[in-house]
């Protein structure tokens, strides 16, 4: 099996877990919705005729650009927007505006999870800042690392390289993106209790 058979399979359980995780979310059923939405997206791209029988280093590199500019970004916007929904209706003392050195400023994702991760509610910290760290080099500065950072997980061969182009290997970003969306519904349990 190649890479882009293996990654299309890995989406499929992808998919599958957060069709999972969308019917036991309950009243937070909304970001496993449109992440679904983001992942049936990918699935079509990934079956179609062009790049089914694509085994060049280009075709791969432009599905690697789909899995990292589109499916993981999209999907950490996912998190980030409904937990800034969730958090002011529990008993969070997030608020949204608070003080920094430079005065007040809107609570960001990385304040969330910080602020998350201090409650002990999440099962891999370091992961979530590597996502965190991606996300904003992808969104910010075109893909390119402002600074160097290493995966916290052997699995995730994501690399980033300060002034390089974050790159690794496709089937990466998927593995990437079920192990944050499994710690999100694992968050997400924990809030309804």
């Amino acid at each position: 099996m190649n890479q882009i058979s293996e990654t299309r399979v890995l989406l499929e359980s992808l998919y599958q877990q957060a069709r999972q995780h969308l019917e036991r979310a309950g009243a937070y059923s909304g970001g496993f919705k449109a992440i679904n939405n983001k992942i049936a997206i990918c699935n079509k791209i990934f079956d179609s005729k062009d790049i089914r029988f694509s085994t060049n280093e280009e075709g791969i590199e432009a599905l690697k650009l789909i899995l990292r500019d589109f499916l993981f970004i999209a999907t950490l916007s996912v998190f980030e927007y409904n937990l800034l929904t969730i958090f002011p209706h529990k008993k969070a003392p997030i608020v949204s505006l608070e003080i920094k050195k430079k005065g007040l400023r809107k609570t960001n994702f990385s304040d969330l999870i910080t602020w998350i991760d201090r409650d002990g509610l999440l099962s891999s910290s370091p992961l979530w800042k590597f996502a965190i760290k991606i996300r904003n080099d992808v969104v910010h500065f075109n893909g390119r690392a402002l600074s160097s950072l290493q995966s916290p997980d052997v699995e995730i061969r994501i690399f980033v390289v300060e002034g390089e182009v974050i790159s690794g290997e496709l089937i990466s970003f998927v593995k990437f993106i079920q192990k944050l969306e499994a710690d999100y519904f694992n968050l997400i349990c924990q809030l309804k209790t």
